[in-house]
């Protein structure tokens, strides 16, 4: 009996959309650093990267978009949370993909 939770097919624009997103490496190091914080604000985001602000916000919302983050706390200074439920049917796909 398979244990592992599985989650509903996902729609192939938005693995698309994933797939696009991780594919920047920049935006991917984005996603390590929000999944690595409960709640991570974009000031701390802000402080360690070599990047203008908006450079940032812009990666941000192209994680927003295809759905791997999410807005954990609202205000001037958002913070973010990686959408757990998303990358995990995210995962299932990829291993639909290959057959596992």
């Amino acid at each position: 009996m398979n244990m592992v939770a599985t989650f509903p097919k996902m729609q192939a624009d938005q693995t698309y959309a994933i797939a696009r997103a991780l594919a920047d490496p920049y935006r991917f190091a984005i996603l390590q650093q929000i999944a690595s914080n409960a709640n991570l604000p974009t000031s701390k985001l802000y402080a360690h990267d070599p990047f203008r602000p908006a450079t940032i916000a812009h990666h941000i919302r192209e994680l927003r978009d295809a759905g791997l983050i999410e807005i954990a706390t609202a205000g001037p200074h958002p913070s973010y949370r990686l959408a757990r439920h998303v990358w995990r049917a995210y995962l299932d796909e990829l291993a639909r993909f290959i057959g596992d």
